[in-house]
């Protein structure tokens, strides 16, 4: 934890294994997830630990197949949503850790969340890097809808909250009810390779492709309306594009920042 304005550190803390998600801040807790499938929550102010989380794994996962990454927690309802290797989402109580619920989701040969869930309403969207991609109750934990389709990178939710975009791990972006999971569209992006979260913006969907480059597709009818590639030099986009009023900036696999600006 550093001051805004630069300087030392005012806390810092070791949780044992790389941490490759963003924390998550909840009044005066950071909920931080780890490689190791371990959970913790520490005191905003003075980074003591508040408390941790060891997920005990499926021994039958093995350690050879696990994915290098680990989900940001979600919180729902006093809840602290956390998606393991083994393709458990777990339910942890916000003050204390205790674990409340688990369920299995995953499947396949990499069943890992790697993905963050996203709150839709009063249903979870998440989909385990392999597959399926579920709509789930996270009250009764039932599974309302599924596809079997995977995903590294968490959906995108329409302001109308009706509709989700998700880019799988196939290269195919989908557009889909929240609801039922039904497709009102799909894009190829023709990479067979894992897209990115898509960035709704007022020109379309912003997405880019871990071996591909960008793209800007029609958020109501999923025709594409823009693509840059990335020739040689390149090797895809494993980070989501951000942006700020007409500019896009993109940080590639290979380490370049690249800014784009929509014309007048």
């Amino acid at each position: 934890c550093y001051p805004l304005e630069g300087g030392e550190a005012l806390w810092s803390h070791s949780s044992g294994a790389p941490i490759l998600s963003s924390p998550r801040v909840e009044s005066d807790k950071i909920i931080v997830a780890n490689l190791a499938d371990v959970v913790v929550a520490l005191d905003r102010e003075s980074g003591e630990m508040l408390w941790r989380h060891a997920q005990k794994l499926d021994p039958k996962r093995s350690n050879e197949l696990l994915l290098y990454g680990a989900p940001q927690p979600v919180l729902f309802g006093g809840e602290v949503l956390a998606g393991f290797s083994d393709g458990t989402l777990a339910g942890l109580e916000l003050e204390t850790g205790a674990h409340r619920w688990q369920r299995r989701v995953g499947e396949g040969t990499y069943p890992d969340l790697i993905a963050a869930p996203i709150r839709v309403g009063d249903q979870v969207i998440l989909a385990a890097y392999s597959e399926p991609l579920v709509g789930m109750d996270p009250v009764s934990r039932n599974i309302r809808w599924r596809l079997d389709v995977g995903g590294a990178h968490p959906a995108a939710a329409a302001e109308d909250g009706r509709r989700i975009y998700h880019g799988g791990v196939d290269g195919v972006l989908r557009s889909l009810a929240v609801e039922s999971g039904s497709e009102f569209w799909t894009w190829d992006s023709g990479t067979g390779a894992s897209l990115t979260t898509p960035l709704i913006t007022e020109a379309g969907l912003l997405v880019a492709s871990s071996g591909g480059g960008l793209y800007l597709v029609d958020s109501q009818s999923g025709d594409l309306l823009w693509s840059w590639d990335p020739g040689y030099r390149l090797s895809g986009f494993s980070a989501s594009p951000v942006t700020e009023g007409r500019q896009a900036i993109a940080i590639s696999n290979a380490g370049f920042v690249m800014s784009f600006v929509v014309p007048d």
